[in-house]
């Protein structure tokens, strides 16, 4: 598998992984109030089924993030798509912003995302 930069042909590909997971945890946030000041703490609680999770971007806008010519990687193996990755970078903060990462439901918890992660910390 090679990490690469994306090149226009990829992205359709790209659009048609699922990004979609299933979990049997949440977050719960608690909140609590005291005279020393307010804490907030988060507790993963679980589930009584597991739920699907949808997403939350569409993959309309993946064209619009590649043509900023900033940082979109992809995960490529033997010319199929395994997982992609897209950053912003905001020079000024020293900083670059996660978009997007996604690896295909049959390739996940196999290093791909990691490997994104990586090769996108070279990149910046």
């Amino acid at each position: 598998m090679i990490i690469k930069s994306a090149e226009l042909a990829d992205l359709n590909r790209c659009m048609l992984i699922d990004p979609s997971y299933m979990t049997e945890y949440v977050w719960q946030m608690y909140l609590e109030r005291g005279e020393a000041g307010t804490t907030i703490t988060f507790r993963t609680v679980k589930l009584p089924r597991p739920m699907a999770v949808k997403y939350p971007r569409d993959t309309d806008y993946l064209l619009e993030n590649w043509q900023r010519g900033e940082c979109f990687l992809v995960a490529d193996e033997g010319g199929e798509i395994r997982g992609y990755l897209d950053m912003t970078v905001q020079a000024w903060h020293q900083t670059g912003w996660i978009n997007n990462l996604v690896v295909a439901k049959e390739y996940r918890r196999q290093g791909i995302g990691t490997a994104l992660m990586k090769a996108a910390l070279r990149w910046a």
